[in-house]
């Protein structure tokens, strides 16, 4: 029989290039994964801050209409008192006579809006039925 080398055969132990290779494009395909992720939740964090600031301005100017401070009527603008607005803010302000088991109250409605980037609209609507001046106590 002929002479065999009885060492088992060792792998070698340095990197392979192609180990090397793949493993930089599995972490820069995380890292963009990771990048993507961060960029998405930045933007829904800013329209989430944007809806919040529209539901709380919508409330106050609900508030407003509550107290007496502001009139539903079309054209009363002018001899309201000056509101504080956040900036882009549009507040649209609608009354309807209640029906039914609403009758004698108003349903006044406040409708929020806002522009955020990319030119995407966001509206929030706060609605309440409150006690027309006949029916006040």
């Amino acid at each position: 029989m002929g002479h065999h080398n009885s060492k088992p055969r060792r792998p070698p132990r340095a990197f392979v290039l192609t180990e090397v290779v793949l493993a930089v494009g599995l972490t820069i395909g995380l890292a963009a994964l990771l990048a993507t992720a961060g960029v998405q939740y930045g933007s829904a964090r800013r329209e989430a801050d944007a809806r919040r600031l529209l539901r709380l301005a919508a409330a106050a100017e609900l508030d407003r209409v509550r107290a007496g401070l502001a009139r539903v009527d079309p054209g009363s603008g002018a001899d309201q008192p000056p509101t504080t607005r956040p900036d882009g803010v549009v507040l649209t302000t609608s009354a309807t006579p209640g029906a039914g088991a609403w009758n004698g109250l108003t349903l006044v409605r406040v409708t929020a809006r806002k522009e955020v980037s990319n030119a995407r609209k966001l509206e929030v609507v706060v609605a309440a039925y409150l006690a027309t001046p006949e029916t006040s106590p």
